[in-house]
């Protein structure tokens, strides 16, 4: 008879309302303090996401009829909707940086991909100009932002045109970490 598998321990630290649930591969999620006896009875695990290339938290215990389910769905109330990690990251599943969002409002929230050459969400290099170009999509439509001399002015310029057009959805992480002004 296999032995059972008892569910790691989630740390609480003192005095903050969150608690860290011990993932695989050496990661941590975030959940708020009252969620620990819920997101307690089972084990978490880090999957890797290529789409995204960052961690996501899942179990692969049996819940509501499904044989994977992954935690910021878990925890959420609206389980069926999509759930975005206004932050940005997968890891942080806290209720206040959970929110409801439609596809292209995931797709703004995002970083910038791992294949951008500049590194600079926005900024896009032209050899044959060498210059950078930026534009914003929005409802499917592109919105031409300028030509620039560097990639930091192309990602500010996208930057600005972000946090006015996407509003609470604008993402302006760049690959490095790096938040451009508004």
């Amino acid at each position: 008879m296999p032995r059972p598998i008892l569910p790691r321990p989630i740390e609480i630290p003192i005095g903050p309302s969150i608690a860290y649930v011990p993932l695989t591969r050496g990661q941590f999620a975030l959940i708020d303090r009252d969620d620990v006896e819920r997101v307690g009875k089972f084990n978490w695990c880090a999957d890797f996401s290529e789409n995204t290339h960052t961690f996501y938290v899942r179990t692969h215990a049996e819940i509501d009829g499904r044989k994977s389910t992954r935690l910021h769905r878990f925890l959420s109330v609206e389980s069926y909707l999509s759930i975005d990690h206004a932050n940005g990251n997968s890891l942080d599943n806290r209720k206040s940086n959970l929110r409801t969002a439609n596809h292209n409002q995931q797709m703004q929230n995002r970083h910038v991909l791992k294949t951008s050459k500049s590194g600079i969400k926005g900024a896009y290099w032209f050899p044959r100009d060498k210059r950078f170009y930026s534009y914003i999509v929005h409802d499917g439509n592109k919105t031409w932002l300028g030509s620039f001399l560097t990639a930091e002015e192309a990602g500010t310029a996208y930057a600005q045109a972000a946090k006015r057009i996407h509003k609470e959805f604008a993402s302006i992480r760049g690959r490095v970490g790096v938040l451009f002004k508004m």
